[in-house]
């Protein structure tokens, strides 16, 4: 379209330069001419119908967003061995961009794009596990491009050795990216807080049902930074909902059999209930000893042998309750 408005004004430039000539047979030259300029800009005038209408989809923000998450997958499926440096800046700077429309959706208070963001966000990585396997070993690389994003520049040492162990850099900076979202969304954006601990529990199933040990450790750290976030700012329903969804992570955990990881979160459970009691929050205690007897009913179903180890935190959280509340 911009190549035939460019022609259109270089033939409006020769024809009006030229105007009055004649051509060796007798024919006028800017008879001729005009008749093309007319067409052209008739041509043109036509386009402009269905090129606004493209450009106006092209440019409405579920469209920019899924443009965003699919150029990002294309990225990471087109990945070599050669050229995995580069396709990491890709994927990395569409990440960030989809950050970057999800917060700019909270700051004006739209809370349908921004859900959509975040579904983007965690939808990339979930599409990114059915890939995962089949990506060279230099993609996994944490090189200059990957230590100096603003996501990994603060890490120690000791956790950019764990992320490159685990080879989990993108899983690190989507959920590094949610957790940001979430601090912003508490007291204000809070389907936008209740979607993220969804994605996050996503992320997380999926780690637990691929045995991605990296990605699983990821998701309960962020969960841990959720509950953390929410209880630190008294936003008592964002905290009930992320338990929710946190048991829910163990209960998949129950079911495939993963019992580390289920045990891991029962102890955060307890740890973050006492949290809350700390803070005056003692609802959240009540919250902690239901989501234990839901776990217990699922390891009764599909894991006996962790039945004893789950009820024994179940009846520990009766010492929570009985501690003092801070005045």
């Amino acid at each position: 379209v911009m190549t035939l408005f460019v022609v259109t004004a270089v033939q409006c430039l020769w024809v009006g330069g030229t105007f009055g000539g004649g051509l060796p047979d007798g024919r006028s030259f800017s008879y001729v001419g005009l008749v093309i300029v007319m067409g052209l800009v008739t041509a043109c005038l036509f386009v402009l119908l269905p090129y606004f209408g493209y450009v106006f989809n092209f440019l409405s923000p579920p469209n920019v967003i899924a443009h965003l998450r699919d150029g990002a997958l294309r990225a990471i499926e087109r990945t070599t061995s050669t050229d995995a440096q580069r396709r990491r800046a890709e994927v990395m700077e569409a990440i960030d961009e989809l950050e970057d429309v999800a917060r700019g959706a909270m700051s004006h208070g739209d809370r349908g794009i921004g859900m959509t963001a975040v579904g983007a966000l965690g939808g990339l990585i979930l599409a990114y596990g059915e890939r995962r396997d089949a990506l060279p070993d230099a993609w996994f690389e944490i090189d200059d491009v990957v230590e100096t994003d603003p996501d990994f520049v603060s890490l120690a040492d000791s956790s950019v050795a764990e992320i490159r162990a685990h080879r989990s850099w993108l899983e690190y900076k989507v959920l590094r990216q949610l957790h940001g979202l979430y601090q912003s969304g508490l007291g204000a954006s809070r389907d936008l807080c209740d979607r993220i601990a969804v994605e996050a529990y996503r992320i997380g199933a999926q780690a637990l049902r691929t045995a991605d040990s990296g990605s699983a450790l990821n998701a309960i750290r962020a969960f841990n930074s959720f509950l953390r976030a929410a209880i630190n700012a008294r936003d008592l329903r964002s905290a009930y909902f992320a338990l929710d969804q946190y048991r829910g992570f163990a209960e998949v955990g129950l079911r495939e059999g993963v019992y580390d990881r289920v045990l891991e979160v029962a102890d955060h459970l307890i740890e973050y209930s006492r949290f809350g009691q700390e803070k005056g929050q003692p609802f959240l205690v009540e919250v902690v000893a239901y989501d234990l007897v839901q776990l217990v009913e699922v390891a009764v179903e599909h894991a006996p042998s962790q039945v004893g180890s789950l009820l024994a935190r179940l009846l520990s959280v009766d010492e929570v309750a009985g501690e003092a509340v801070p005045s």
